[in-house]
C-alpha cells in the first residue's frame, strides 16, 4: 500500500471513557470529567486491564490554515475490534457493524485492518476547534486505537 501523507499527527493524548452513548460524538457534549488515555496504544495496558466492551475517544483540533479547503482523510491505523469515526457528530466512517445489543456485535477480523476515512469538506470548521470522537467496540483481549497517523 502507499503512505498516505501525514499533515497533521494525531497521536498523544486523548479523552477516554468507557461506556456507551451517542451523545458522546455530539461537539457540544461536555466531556472534562473524561480520564486521559495516550493514543496510540491499548487501553489495557493503561488502566484498562480486562475491559472489553464499548468505549469513545475524543480529541479537539484545529485545521491549519495551508489544509483548508483540501481534501483531507483521518488516517486512523488500527483499532482493535470495530470502530465509527465522528467529525463534529457527523459519521465519516467506520468497520465493522454495531448492533443494539454488544452480544450481538460482530468483530471478524476488524482488529488488523487499516483505516482512513475521508472527510466531507462542509463539516470541518475551518477557523474553530473540530471535535474527532472514536466509538470502539472491543470483544476480548487488548483493545483501542492501537496504531494512529493523523490528517
Amino acid at each position: 500500500k502507499a503512505q498516505l501523507p501525514i499533515d497533521m499527527d494525531l497521536s498523544g493524548l486523548w479523552k477516554f471513557c468507557t461506556g456507551d452513548s451517542l451523545a458522546w460524538k455530539e461537539v457540544d457534549y461536555f466531556d472534562s470529567a473524561w480520564k486521559l488515555i495516550n493514543v496510540p496504544g491499548y487501553y489495557e495496558e493503561q488502566g484498562y486491564a480486562g475491559y472489553d466492551g464499548f468505549s469513545w475517544y475524543r480529541r479537539n483540533f484545529n485545521l491549519r490554515e495551508d489544509l483548508r479547503g483540501k481534501k483531507l482523510v483521518v488516517v486512523l491505523g488500527k483499532v482493535d475490534d470495530i470502530d465509527q469515526v465522528y467529525i463534529n457528530g457527523q459519521l465519516i466512517g467506520g468497520l465493522g457493524v454495531f448492533y443494539s445489543s454488544k452480544d450481538s456485535i460482530e468483530t471478524f477480523t476488524y482488529y488488523n485492518e487499516y483505516r482512513s476515512y475521508y472527510i466531507p469538506d462542509d463539516i470541518v470548521l475551518n477557523e474553530k476547534d473540530n471535535v474527532l470522537a472514536v466509538r470502539v467496540f472491543d470483544s476480548g483481549e487488548k483493545g483501542g486505537i492501537y496504531s494512529i497517523k493523523g490528517i
